[in-house]
């Protein structure tokens, strides 16, 4: 048992049971891609209709490609770029040379530019001896004529389509899948691409990364979080996260509406989320007021949120303040001893005047110095009482009025405050003092 290889820069060699010796170029039965009809009275091999297949020599029929896979033009089109005086196609990129073994078979397709004349468009013409990878000589039969091509304009830009005999099939490529055996493919030239009717276009809203797919199921469906409005997908990069701050728990999806906000007071930061529990509440000291965002805002100085999940922040009550230098506040602070705010919303507590004080935090207001106290200092959280000799008649007062000439002050803490005349048979003649001096023998002094 030997092998044979009918077709010239192939890298393998076919099984002929009936090869007699190393190295042959032919076999007693069909090759590959051809086959010997029961009706074939001159027994001739034949090569496979498109969308057919043989795998082995001596067959008597093609068989179908199976779903998921087609016929296909061995070569992609083949570019003119000149014609040559000797009645050659030229071509300024090298054709693959596995392809073009005398006789082989191939399609003139103008691709709409200027045609040349000898060739009719669609027609099918065959490869003569002298043929290389850059030029090509063409017959309208197998080892006929040449067809004298003329030299000149009007020759670049045409396609040659070039295959051979069919010995397999090729697979529904990926972003596709099968739909029904024995299709062939045929060149789409507003795209210079294959198609077949046997391969359909995975839809929107799904990807095929494998070629050779025989069913509609074989593609994907992009995963929950992501949406692709493309058809014909090949790959799962070809699925579009939602953004951040929205999510879609469903697969499958075909466009970004599908993404749905997460709601106010929640925030999401990851791209591609694909549940609305990956919806985060916004932390205490945070806000959200929109929809659909990334992040939460922070409270401003003034406010506060000790809850999550909120889509605002309250206002300071008064006597309570939240400081500029600090904001995500989840609560406000007391105003200080000695201070007091009586707004909300604040972001400072004010200070106790002179006169007056406060000894309790988180006041709203501050209380008067009373009568014979006094304090000069602001931010106060007592009032000082006013020194024997001293007094304030007055409330909220910042100082103490010393006693004059001919008085005397008691203690203030006492009952009897403030400054007194000396009583008759007494006198001061110095102001501030406590007491009052006995007049001595022999003097009076009044007093009204």
């Amino acid at each position: 048992m030997f092998y044979y290889n009918p077709f010239e820069g192939l890298d393998i060699c076919y099984l002929c049971v009936t090869a007699k010796v190393e190295g042959s170029d032919t076999c007693d039965g069909c090759s590959p891609g051809m086959y010997k009809g029961e009706l074939n009275g001159d027994e001739k091999c034949l090569e496979c209709a498109f969308g057919k297949y043989t795998a082995s020599q001596s067959s008597t029929e093609c068989v179908n490609c199976p779903t998921g896979y087609y016929g296909l033009l061995r070569e992609e089109g083949a570019i003119t770029d000149a014609v040559t005086g000797n009645g050659e196609l030229s071509f300024a990129v090298a054709l693959n040379s596995d392809s073009l073994g005398t006789g082989t078979r191939v399609i003139y397709n103008d691709n709409s530019q200027t045609t040349i004349s000898e060739l009719t468009d669609g027609e099918t013409y065959y490869v003569l001896q002298g043929t290389t990878t850059s030029k090509m000589k063409l017959a309208l039969t197998k080892g006929g004529t040449a067809i004298n091509i003329a030299p000149g304009g009007g020759a670049a830009g045409n396609r040659i389509l070039v295959y051979v005999p069919l010995d397999r099939c090729s697979g529904c490529p990926r972003g596709q899948y099968g739909t029904e055996p024995g299709q062939k493919a045929e060149i789409d030239p507003s795209r210079s691409w294959y198609v077949s009717s046997g391969c359909s276009q995975c839809g929107i809203g799904k990807y095929n990364d494998q070629s050779k797919v025989n069913k509609e199921s074989g593609c994907k469906l992009c995963n929950k979080g992501q949406w692709s409005g493309l058809i014909g997908a090949d790959d799962a990069s070809d699925c579009i996260n939602c953004n951040s701050g929205k999510y879609n728990n469903e697969k499958g999806q075909n466009n970004v509406a599908v993404c749905i906000k997460c709601l106010s007071g929640l925030y999401l930061e990851a791209v591609g989320s694909g549940d609305e529990s990956d919806c985060l509440e916004c932390p205490s000291g945070f806000y959200g007021t929109e929809k659909g965002k990334a992040f939460c805002l922070p409270c401003l100085p003034g406010t506060r949120q000790p809850g999550s999940g909120k889509v605002e922040c309250l206002d300071c009550f008064s006597g309570r303040f939240s400081d500029r230098s600090k904001s995500n506040a989840t609560e406000c602070e007391k105003c200080e001893k000695g201070q007091y705010m009586n707004e909300k919303g604040s972001t400072i507590c004010l200070t106790c005047a002179t006169g007056k004080y406060m000894n309790e935090k988180e006041s709203t207001e501050c209380k008067t110095c009373g009568k014979h106290t006094y304090t000069g200092a602001r931010k106060a959280h007592i009032c000082d009482v006013c020194p024997i000799g001293w007094s304030a008649n007055k409330n909220g007062q910042a100082s103490c009025q010393i006693c004059s000439v001919g008085q005397f002050g008691k203690n203030n803490t006492q009952t009897d405050k403030g400054c007194h005349k000396c009583p008759k048979g007494f006198y001061q003649k110095e102001s501030g003092q406590s007491l009052c001096a006995g007049c001595s023998l022999g003097k009076d002094f009044f007093f009204d």
